[in-house]
């Protein structure tokens, strides 16, 4: 996708430069859609009496930028909150803009981007935004799951635009310049007495290592756009041309506790070896990523065994319930590359809740949408459920020939098993060919089939071409979104 320059704004009413050399709420709107296709509504709507306080002036469209335009040619509907009027508060009649445009969008089966940037509800005019913005809440829990929904985080967002960006599907935040918080760190030290910096509160650093709110951060607003252009393009349906991958197969590890990085064995099997990863500084190690195999959106799931040796860990397992449900909600067919050696055990995992994190992971995974499974290198203990098995209801498992899947190694239950009798050695033979081979999978009906890692593109697209976007004869009921 080439980089666009922003225009200029659309009329002086459009809002004031914000600080830092940011972008006006009227350029974040050019700076995103194809240019020239922006409509706007309600333009000319003015702010409701202030029940505290003047009138403000100046105050044309209430603050929000609302209307419809198109992304590499697809309808797409947006609203931009203007910090420079009474600081980008939501009032009522900026939150009926935005009622509205979420109906028309929920119509029309078109992607909404929330471009926020605002102080939270307007005080001046009493309970009358608390119950606007109530309406906004609303709309959003009522349309999720039926059209994707972006929140971009363009600048200082407290209370109602915080909580309007985590019901989103997608979060975006620019890095040093946006923060989503509950409350400012000034009411935090008041009320509690703890002193916090914005940046250690709420900044996209903590959103994107820390909370996971945050799905993806940019250095720039500019970039920040670009990147919610990308986005969209996953999840915008249509056929898109397939191109071959530029990076080959490589090599993985024989000895199945060495790392290596997941990553360049997602890009040798998808187009264009192109990825787009969620939250690549949350929960490292899973891997999260959209991409596309043979001109389709696909979800991947991909243990990363360069952290924690891909094991599955409570922020692991919370990240992709999120995935999978986010994928399902959309129709995107899920891709699980397995390399598990199963769930990290401990006090602080047990006590995080990992029994909790892993039956959600259990539960997110009855999905509308088809769920393939690659087992790489190794599968073993409570992960070979969590991890898309075809007694879970996986549409298609395979695995490459020299895998390993099985309730634990050989090493371990062979010292279990022999319990002391001197039959070790023998055991540890016996259950690398009977206990946890990729074939004796294979020969239980476990795995499916047995491909060679060379072969894995070619393999995935005749298993993926089984399950066309919309099959009203297939047992997998479908969201209807692609």
């Amino acid at each position: 996708m080439t980089e666009r320059t922003p225009r200029a704004a659309r009329s002086p009413e459009s809002g004031r430069k914000p600080r830092h050399g940011s972008l006006t709420a009227a350029e974040r709107i050019d700076a995103l859609l194809d240019a020239g296709t922006f409509h706007e509504w309600g333009a000319h709507v003015e702010p409701a009496a202030q029940l505290f306080g003047d009138q403000p002036s100046g105050g044309r469209g209430d603050g929000v930028i609302a209307g419809f335009g198109q992304v590499d040619g697809h309808n797409v509907f947006a609203f931009a909150q203007d910090f420079s009027v009474l600081e980008g508060t939501l009032g009522e009649r900026g939150a009926e803009k935005i009622v509205h445009l979420l109906d028309r969008a929920a119509d029309a089966a078109a992607p909404v981007v929330g471009l926020l940037h605002s102080n939270g509800a307007r005080l001046s005019e009493g309970i009358a935004s608390l119950e606007a913005c109530t309406q906004v809440f609303q709309r959003y829990i009522a349309y999720s799951g039926r059209v994707p929904i972006i929140a971009v985080a363009m600048g200082f967002c407290s209370g109602f635009p915080a909580y309007l960006a985590s019901l989103s599907d997608l979060v975006i935040m620019v890095e040093r310049t946006s923060f989503l918080v509950t409350t400012s760190p000034a009411v935090i030290r008041s009320a509690t007495g703890q002193r916090v910096g914005l940046a250690e509160l709420g900044g996209a650093r903590t959103h994107a290592e820390l909370s996971g709110v945050a799905h993806l951060t940019a250095p720039t607003e500019a970039e920040a756009l670009l990147l919610t252009r990308d986005l969209l393009a996953y999840l915008t349906p249509g056929p898109v041309l397939a191109d071959v991958p530029t990076e080959a197969i490589p090599a993985l590890p024989f000895g199945p506790h060495e790392a290596y990085d997941v990553k360049p064995l997602i890009r040798a099997i998808v187009d264009g070896s192109r990825m787009l990863e969620l939250w690549p500084r949350w929960a490292r190690n899973v891997v999260c990523a959209f991409v596309r195999l043979g001109g389709r959106s696909v979800g991947v799931v991909a243990n990363q065994p360069l952290v924690d040796a891909g094991a599955v860990t409570v922020d692991s397992a919370r990240k992709m319930s999120r995935f999978v449900r986010l994928c399902d909600r959309f129709g995107l067919p899920l891709l699980f590359l397995v390399d598990v050696p199963g769930i990290l055990p401990g006090i602080e995992s047990e006590h995080g809740g990992i029994l909790f994190e892993g039956a959600q992971f259990y539960r997110s995974l009855l999905t509308e949408v088809p769920r393939l499974t690659l087992v790489t290198r190794k599968c073993y203990g409570g992960a070979y459920g969590l991890l898309n098995s075809k007694q879970g209801l996986g549409a298609m498992v395979l695995a490459y020939p020299d895998a390993k899947i099985g309730v634990m190694g050989a090493e371990v239950a062979s010292q279990i098993l022999g319990d002391g009798n001197g039959k070790t050695e023998e055991l540890a033979k016996a259950w690398k060919v009977h206990g946890e081979s990729a074939r004796a999978a294979a020969q239980r009906g476990i795995v499916d089939r047995l491909v060679e890692p060379a072969d894995t593109r070619e393999e995935l697209l005749a298993a993926f071409s089984l399950f066309p976007p919309a099959s009203p004869a297939s047992r997998l009921r479908r969201s209807g979104w692609l």
